[in-house]
């Protein structure tokens, strides 16, 4: 009969547990906080560098590209050396994008998780 009572109140608390969980991310506050920040991230990260490239574009910008230079086998892994250039204009890198895809995937994909359990 101990034992008994002991899974109920587990039970029970295990249960306010989640409740306040539950409470605490459906709050709009959040929601919005998550909203600024993505969109913030986005804007400053992705989108000013290109505007400044736009308006500036003498303005040079300079990224990092890793080469790899192969060894005698094709077993071995090669050597990567980090190369620096300069370009001029409008810049896409790849990190632009895999940053781009990674934050509007974090974004997103809390909204598409289904909290009713």
């Amino acid at each position: 009969m101990a034992r008994h009572y002991e899974r109920v109140l587990t039970l029970r608390r295990s249960n306010v547990q989640a409740t306040m969980v539950h409470r605490a991310r459906m709050t709009s506050s959040l929601q919005l906080v998550r909203r600024i920040i993505a969109l913030s991230a986005v804007f400053f990260v992705i989108v000013w560098p290109k505007l400044v490239a736009v308006f500036y574009p003498n303005i040079p910008i300079t990224i990092g590209i890793t080469k790899t230079t192969r060894k005698l086998f094709s077993f071995c892994s090669g050597v990567e050396n980090l190369t620096w250039i300069q370009l001029h204009g409008v810049v896409i890198t790849p990190l632009d994008t895999h940053l781009l895809s990674a934050i509007m995937g974090l974004y997103f994909g809390y909204t598409l998780v289904d909290f009713k359990r």
